[in-house]
């Protein structure tokens, strides 16, 4: 099994919501702070998403400034660290227990707030002339 340090989870959730780069998630900017987007290309669709982890930040905000500070997530995080060992335990294989992280995503896992998915149309195929067939 494995294991994902505390702080370098922290450092991954900062560095996808702080679009500013100051080292804080603002919570009064829903738009732009508290949630992620991600295009994705298919042959035959554009796919945008739009993730949030909100529940997480709101609980990690202790003194309700509405600025969530990496602090703040480690000490919230790091709730979930039953053996204090500064890393959060995997599952590894399907077939194991559960373990430290799975209860950290079903608490705070990051949510998907929207799903766009739109067609690319191709032009029509030209017909195969006969000399070809």
């Amino acid at each position: 099994m494995g294991a994902i340090a505390i702080n370098r989870l922290v450092s991954r959730i900062i560095g996808q919501y702080d679009h500013n780069y100051n080292g804080v998630v603002d919570l009064k900017k829903p738009e732009r702070e508290v949630e992620r987007r991600e295009t994705r290309h298919t042959p035959d669709y554009i796919e945008y998403s739009t993730w949030t982890r909100r529940k997480l930040f709101e609980a990690a905000d202790t003194n309700d400034d509405q600025k969530v500070t990496e602090e703040e997530l480690t000490a919230q995080i790091a709730k979930f660290d039953k053996n204090g060992d500064g890393k959060l335990e995997t599952r590894g294989w399907f077939w194991n227990p559960r373990q430290e992280y799975d209860d950290f995503e079903d608490a705070f896992g990051e949510g998907l707030v929207s799903q766009i998915h739109v067609p690319i149309h191709h032009p029509p195929t030209p017909p195969i002339p006969p000399h070809y067939a």
